[in-house]
């Protein structure tokens, strides 16, 4: 229904960074899910489907573009926002020119974070 709320997956291992974006997001009224391991994401992606995945680069247990790379083949319709707090270039490239929707810098840039979001929602609803 055009009333389902946008699900949203936040996948960073700073908890100060997940929960910064979980209360923006919240407060917006979109639904939001976190996960502090590329284990605990891939197991969420398995179990609902999201329609935004905010994935940092750098995972203790992996590297996001590899996570990146399970979730599409998982779930080949979510759109991806990679997340980094430095210009990890490579990594971020090689994730755009495999399919992920944009890549944001740290520390957010929260108006940026909003429009991105909103966008990726009219384009579902569509």
């Amino acid at each position: 229904s055009a009333l389902r709320k946008t699900l949203i997956l936040v996948v960073d291992n700073s908890f100060a960074d997940r929960e910064t974006l979980k209360t923006i997001l919240g407060e917006k009224g979109y639904s939001v899910v976190t996960a502090s391991t590329g284990a605990e994401a891939l197991a969420r992606v398995k179990e609902k489907r999201f329609d935004i995945i905010f994935l940092d680069v750098s995972l203790p247990d992996t590297d996001g573009v590899q996570l990146f790379e399970q979730v599409k083949v998982v779930d080949p319709g979510v759109a991806v926002i990679m997340m980094t707090g430095y210009l990890e270039e490579e990594l971020v490239r090689m994730a755009i020119s495999q399919g992920a929707y944009t890549c944001i810098y740290k520390p957010f840039n929260v108006n940026k974070i909003l429009s991105l979001v909103g966008e990726i929602s009219r384009q579902r609803r569509r």
